[in-house]
């Protein structure tokens, strides 16, 4: 039996409505709750590009995140800068946790950048760039360690050698192996090296890759295929190998780990073969449109940008070594508004989502409410650092601009997800083997009449294909005519 209070959303002629199962509208009250942007409308713009999120965006961001920004005259360098930026820093904020769903979760990111080659994604080095002074300083920390474990095996050596005589009746202890410490973990490594690097490194790390098809390529190899790794540590599951140097079964609890990568969607489909695939769902997606113009190379002077980003680098980094000296985690906190404010608000983007795109998607809008909030946490971090340089405080409350900033960047970056939806869906692995009966020029008639009246996509499916599941055939098909 149809459900007769069961109402839909629609964009007509510019206007959100309610249409309930007789057709009847009623305009859509945005005061009640919050909505994401209608993808027809674009932002401002401060150049010829396209422009995804709004200068508003960018001048409420914490200082840490917001110069950085400021120096990207071009736009789509600037937003994505802005992606990668986040990426990077969610994987440089150890022992700073927050409440979700009764579990501690931490600040990491996963990020892909889609675009063809030569679109530019250039600009993700100089994300890169703000962990490079972290990277180095881990670096160092291991060059150290490594001298300190040569020198307790040097004498080691020697006690062991007067113990045998029988010169000495202790039995020395073995010094404990330097570990690798590092902040940017290799894509291009196997299984078994992930796990131990982020055992060394305290369960952290940063896989950052500008081309998909290292980390894709590892995937496919048996020793190599870590996707399970990056499903269980992105809710920083345990996991667990086997050493075989010291015969011992270790374990990595709270992974904590983040992953930034760019790539063509051919490299794309390689890694997220489906949305099927555990991958789909967690990751943010940005797609980046290339410029039918040639820009000038010589317009930017390079040498002043790194000093600059050297700059905010070494800032991460401040504050990177002051969390991680932490005994107890810093604390992220909501207030009961916001709390409110955030439920109501992916409520709503869950209805949407299941009435414009697909039902399919309701576990990633469930992931993107956790990109959300993690993305709340950074924001939160990085102006209270700057407040505070020495973070005095066990726990630390969301503004009210952070957390619509945070909203308003994953509501931008949910249409990307749905792209890639679409496009999985073409291009991806077919999810069964059977061919798909042509429409007859009846039903293809059928369809768009019923779509020029009002109707919806699953209403349509219903009316003509039989099958309330077959909205999506029913979207793709008007899409191809021109229609939405």
């Amino acid at each position: 039996m149809e459900d007769k209070t069961k109402k839909t959303l629609q964009w007509i002629d510019g206007i959100m409505y309610r249409i309930d199962p007789e057709g009847n509208r009623t305009p859509y009250n945005f005061d009640e709750e919050p909505k994401p942007p209608p993808k027809e409308t674009e932002p401002e713009s401060e150049d010829n590009g396209y422009r995804a999120f709004s200068n508003k965006v960018y001048n409420t961001l914490p200082d840490l995140l917001r110069l950085p920004c400021e120096r990207f005259s071009d736009g789509a360098e600037k937003e994505l800068f802005l992606v990668g930026a986040l990426g990077v820093i969610s994987g440089m904020m150890p022992h700073y946790t927050g409440n979700y769903f009764g579990s501690s979760v931490g600040t990491n990111l996963y990020c892909f950048v889609i675009g063809n080659y030569g679109t530019g994604k250039g600009a993700l080095k100089w994300a890169h760039m703000l962990g490079n002074a972290t990277h180095q300083n881990r670096l160092k920390a291991a060059e150290q360690d490594a001298e300190r474990y040569r020198r307790e095996k040097l004498h080691y050596n020697k006690q062991i050698n007067l113990f045998n005589k029988g010169q000495t009746d202790d039995t020395p202890k073995e010094p404990t192996p330097p570990r690798h410490l590092k902040l940017f973990i290799p894509a291009n490594t196997t299984k078994t090296a992930v796990m131990q690097l982020l055992e060394e490194n305290g369960g952290r790390g940063i896989i950052f890759e500008t081309e998909g098809d290292t980390l894709a390529d590892m995937l496919k190899q048996d020793y190599g295929n870590f996707s399970d790794i990056l499903r269980k540590a992105y809710h920083h599951e345990a996991i667990s190998f086997f050493r075989r140097a010291n015969n011992e079964d270790v374990t990595v609890n709270d992974p904590a780990l983040s992953v930034v990568l760019s790539g063509t969607y051919d490299q794309l489909v390689k890694l997220i073969p489906s949305i099927e695939n555990g991958l789909y769902s967690r990751f943010m997606f940005y797609i980046l449109h290339g410029s039918s113009e040639f820009r000038d190379p010589f317009e930017q002077n390079t040498s002043a940008h790194s000093y600059h980003i050297e700059q905010y680098a070494q800032q991460l980094a401040a504050l990177y070594e002051l969390l991680n000296s932490q005994q107890t985690n810093k604390q992220f906190l909501l207030t009961e508004s916001q709390m409110k404010k955030f439920v109501t608000h992916f409520k709503y983007v869950k209805e949407w989502t299941q009435e414009t795109v697909s039902e399919e998607l309701d576990g990633s809008v469930n992931r993107m409410a956790l990109m959300a909030y993690r993305i709340a946490m950074i924001l939160t971090m990085l102006r209270e650092y700057g407040k505070d340089s020495e973070l005095k405080q066990p726990a630390y409350t969301c503004t009210d601009a952070d957390l619509q900033n945070a909203l308003d960047i994953i509501d931008v970056l949910s249409y990307y997800a749905t792209d890639v939806y679409e496009y999985l869906n073409k291009n991806g692995i077919k999810r069964n083997n059977g061919t798909v009966k042509p429409l007859s020029d009846d039903e293809l008639k059928l369809i768009i009449n019923y779509r020029k009246e009002g109707m919806s996509h699953k209403k349509i499916a219903i009316e003509v294909l039989g099958n309330v599941n077959a909205h999506q055939r029913v979207k793709r098909t008007l899409k191809k005519y021109g229609m939405q």
